[in-house]
């Protein structure tokens, strides 16, 4: 069972970082990269934020509340600033105080694994693995697309300190993201 010596002590870390937000030494995360690919006449994305997780931050996936990251993916018209199709997904951890398991659940198809390790769930919350973007039938060809992703986390509350933090302030970037080179519908084609 969590003691309440270890809830005391995550408490108070949590305490001190958001008392001074402007004392919290953030982690550069970002994008490493961002893979475009047909199958079967969908195009599918792959991408992996890095350097995402600060000591601190994992004693608050320690708390048992929900930690979100939210992908947004959107695919725009080379000539046009506004995308023209997006979507937006998370992967969620939980930490189980009582049985001292982590669960990440995507938001695809709210598939819950359960992991033995901090690392192993900390690398399944950081990876959007073959997400299906859309029909390549809604491409024209010959006509110039860029993919872009960006990330970012949602605010927590907690309340053995009855005070909401912003997880973002444990990232030195507002929103990470990543953007692919300029490519047409052709690359596609069978």
């Amino acid at each position: 069972m969590f003691d309440s010596l270890s809830k005391s002590v995550i408490t108070g870390i949590i305490t001190l970082g958001s008392m001074f937000q402007s004392t919290i030494y953030g982690v550069n995360a970002e994008f490493s990269s961002l893979d475009v690919y047909a199958k079967g006449g969908t195009i599918y994305v792959t991408s992996s934020l890095d350097n995402c997780f600060s000591p601190d931050l994992d004693e608050i996936f320690h708390t048992g509340q929900p930690i979100r990251i939210h992908y947004r993916i959107q695919m725009f018209s080379a000539d046009l600033e506004i995308p023209f199709f997006q979507q937006n997904v998370f992967r969620e951890l939980r930490y189980d105080l009582l049985d001292h398991y982590y669960f990440v659940q995507n938001s695809e198809d709210e598939e819950s694994i359960r992991c033995e390790t901090l690392v192993n769930a900390k690398e399944r919350l950081s990876i959007v693995d073959g997400f299906a973007l859309l029909s390549r039938d809604l491409l024209n060809d010959g006509e110039q697309y860029y993919v872009k992703i960006t990330a970012y986390m949602d605010k927590i509350y907690l309340p053995e300190m009855d005070q909401e933090i912003n997880l973002m302030h444990y990232w030195n970037k507002i929103r990470p993201e990543f953007q692919t080179e300029v490519f047409t519908a052709d690359i596609f084609k069978k």
